[in-house]
């Protein structure tokens, strides 16, 4: 609602990010996804949160490839350091 008790556009809250912040409302659920999801994955719950999502599959669609990869980098990078302790 605005200020004067007057409903707002089904788009508000995309024209506020926008003018403010240059992109829309659904850019800017990826990226808090996305900063959550390079914490932790356990993390993204606090994304969910932020976002209003309740669905596991909100979740997975908003957390963008690149956050994915770079999981899956960094993962692939521990289990090596894990493997190179156990090298005789």
């Amino acid at each position: 609602m605005h200020p004067d008790g007057t409903l707002v556009a089904k788009n508000y809250v995309s024209q506020v990010w926008s003018s403010d912040f240059g992109t829309g409302a659904h850019i800017c659920r990826s990226i808090v996804y996305d900063i959550e999801f390079s914490i932790s994955e356990d993390a993204t719950l606090a994304g969910m949160l932020l976002n209003d999502h309740t669905s596991q599959q909100a979740r997975m669609k908003y957390t963008g490839d690149q956050a994915k990869q770079a999981a899956l980098a960094a993962a692939g990078k521990k289990n090596g350091d894990i493997f190179d302790e156990f090298k005789v």
